[in-house]
């Protein structure tokens, strides 16, 4: 009797540090951590507990421990402190601390839907505010060395919670273009130099595929091609033209692959690397749906120690019923479809993402990312 009223109590007593800035989210806090078997509870509460241990993570590079899940290989981050507060003087109140900026058809909305329940963060008002880059034309960013102004930016920071500088909670934006922004890295470290970025990546050919299918078959906006793979050999020369004269720019590069939101928003290495040119490496994130896919709570985990909150168990319907089966997202139908070597134009789409494969593998190998899923190893030979 004693020993669970204790526990109660210590349940509630860490959910108020970690999470007490709302009622409606310490119920779920203590619900969340009482519903878990006991080891994973008590390694729950130690973590939130030790928002004080140092940051273990090194400058400049990722430090992965040695944990790994037999169904999908994901390794976990080592946990990190929280970012401290950074108050802006046009509001008196925290900067946003985390971005989740990419990509766009890698599940980002899973991740917004999982995440915003986290009893310690608090996102922007709406998700996909697109401010930096939402109109190509005009970037707010651009030129990112004065772009956005303190009038512009301070409109910014209206579309996030006012958190005073003494919270325990995170407030951050939700947005799957900004990963190919140029100009984006620049601005940002400018305004939010403490950041942390967070990316969900997907097979390249499979991202682009189901691109296609969302504004062909669904938007209608593509009518000029009858598949997928007349549309590969029309307009990957073209991108392969651009990356070319690009040469050594990461800007340029970048910018390239930005205005080819079915093929181009698949090239990772380059994006990674202009982001990590302006953030260090170790405040980027990188996540994989393939992994989301089989083992949810992982990837999600892996991000709770990214950020350095608790790191909390999520009910299953949250994690598998919405977000974890393969076949909501048409991934089982289209790799069986994707035969390779029976469509020229597949042979070079795969040969002309297998570099950029290979540079991400040599980023992971040297620990700039996290370590690529078994199967993107398999499938693209690396």
């Amino acid at each position: 009797m004693h020993l669970t009223m204790f526990f109660t109590l210590l349940v509630l007593t860490t959910c108020a540090a970690v999470c007490g800035h709302s009622d409606s989210k310490l119920t779920q806090c203590s619900a969340s951590m009482s519903a878990v078997p006991g080891e994973i509870k008590t390694q729950s509460l130690m973590q939130a507990a030790v928002s004080k241990k140092p940051n273990v993570t090194m400058v400049g590079f990722l430090t992965w421990e040695s944990r790994k899940v037999e169904e999908s290989n994901v390794v976990l981050p080592q946990m990190r402190t929280p970012p401290s507060c950074t108050v802006s003087p046009l509001t008196n109140a925290c900067l946003p601390s985390f971005m989740v900026i990419g990509t766009q058809k890698c599940a980002t909305s899973s991740l917004y839907n999982i995440i915003s329940t986290h009893p310690q963060v608090e996102p922007a008002y709406k998700k996909e505010l697109l401010w930096f880059n939402g109109n190509f034309e005009k970037l707010r960013c651009n030129p990112p060395d004065s772009k956005p102004d303190d009038e512009e930016f301070e409109e910014y920071l209206t579309k996030f919670p006012r958190l005073p500088s003494n919270t325990t909670a995170l407030t951050g934006e939700f947005s799957a273009t900004y990963m190919h922004c140029w100009c984006c890295p620049r601005a940002m470290q400018r305004l939010m130099p403490d950041l942390r970025l967070i990316t969900q990546l997907r097979d390249p050919i499979e991202r682009a595929r189901s691109r296609w299918n969302e504004q062909h078959s669904w938007a209608k906006k593509i009518t000029t091609y009858s598949s997928f793979e007349e549309y590969v050999e029309r307009k990957l020369p073209h991108l392969e033209a651009c990356l070319e004269k690009a040469g050594n720019s990461l800007e340029d590069k970048t910018h390239c692959a930005a205005k080819s939101n079915i093929l181009g928003l698949s090239v990772y290495d380059s994006v990674i690397k202009l982001w990590q040119q302006h953030f260090q490496p170790n405040n980027f994130l990188v996540t994989y749906l393939e992994q989301l896919a089989k083992d949810p709570q992982s990837v999600v985990s892996s991000i709770h120690r990214h950020l350095g909150i608790a790191d909390l168990q999520y009910p299953g319907d949250l994690l598998h019923k919405k977000y974890n089966a393969e076949g909501h997202y048409g991934w089982q139908r289209s790799l069986q479809n994707l035969q390779i070597g029976n469509s020229t134009a597949l042979e070079k789409l795969y040969m002309f993402y297998r570099p950029h494969m290979q540079e991400l593998k040599a980023m992971a190998d040297a620990g700039h990312i996290t370590p690529l899923p078994k199967s993107w190893r398999v499938r693209w030979n690396l």
